[in-house]
């Protein structure tokens, strides 16, 4: 059953996964985040060049990655990003849409993010996998998993009585999420409990990968900051005597 869905659903994740990426790529260009090689259009609109570089670089990956290998990863990878949906459906729904007004709410929901993390590793690991081969539950997984359960289950409920609803519910156009925060807790603990099945080895791949990305766009950060000061600096130096010399 595992394989079949496998095989029914990897064509539509690769290409729910490659289509957007030109346009998620070009609009972090056009906000400095990334070169503008990646904001070029063509004369029909189309970021031409961007799709190339994306689809080569897509294909190398899965040339050179072992295909089990590379599923694991997109699966963590997305069933990890699902959990920061839900972590900023909360912050949205409680007053942090934008900006920082709420910090408590935001503390309760990186707490809540941590401890449905934990649960869900416990629950796996430490209770379903050791029953399933027939031996008793480790103690200290079972003692950890009830800990994190009873405190999600208090930043829940601080959440739902002691915050108001701080975005635009009334608005039609706009789909309201049901029984929020109780379901993005749920579906945090869900992924985890999913997330956790994976080996450990490829959760080792995924985190060098980031790292390597991270550092990567570090780098380019500071790179471009540093020329972007550099070009400002002529230009305010420039404004600054044609307006002395206009008094």
């Amino acid at each position: 059953i595992v394989a079949v869905g496998e095989i029914s659903l990897l064509p539509l994740v690769v290409l729910l996964g490659i289509m957007p990426q030109p346009e998620v790529v070009a609009a972090m260009s056009e906000d400095g985040l990334l070169p503008s090689i990646f904001s070029k259009q063509n004369r029909n609109g189309v970021y031409f060049e961007c799709t190339w570089i994306v689809g080569i670089a897509l294909t190398l990956v899965s040339f050179a990655v072992p295909f089990a290998v590379l599923w694991d990863m997109i699966s963590i990878g997305v069933l990890l990003s699902f959990n920061l949906t839900n972590a900023s459906l909360l912050q949205v729904r409680y007053g942090n849409g934008g900006s920082l007004a709420q910090p408590y709410v935001d503390m309760m929901v990186w707490t809540l993010f941590v401890c449905t993390a934990t649960a869900g590793f416990m629950a796996e690991r430490g209770i379903v996998r050791q029953l399933l081969v027939g031996k008793s539950v480790d103690v200290a997984c079972t003692l950890l998993f009830a800990a994190t359960v009873v405190t999600s289950a208090v930043i829940v409920g601080t959440l739902q009585t002691r915050y108001k609803t701080r975005c635009d519910m009334d608005d039609e156009g706009i789909f309201k999420v049901p029984f929020v925060p109780i379901l993005p807790a749920i579906a945090m603990f869900c992924n985890m409990y999913l997330v956790s099945q994976f080996k450990l080895m490829n959760w080792a791949y995924l985190a060098v990968l980031l790292l390597v990305f991270i550092m990567t766009y570090i780098v380019y950060l500071k790179c471009h900051t540093k020329t972007a000061r550099k070009v400002a600096e002529p230009r305010d130096e420039e404004s600054a005597e044609s307006s002395s010399s206009a008094e």
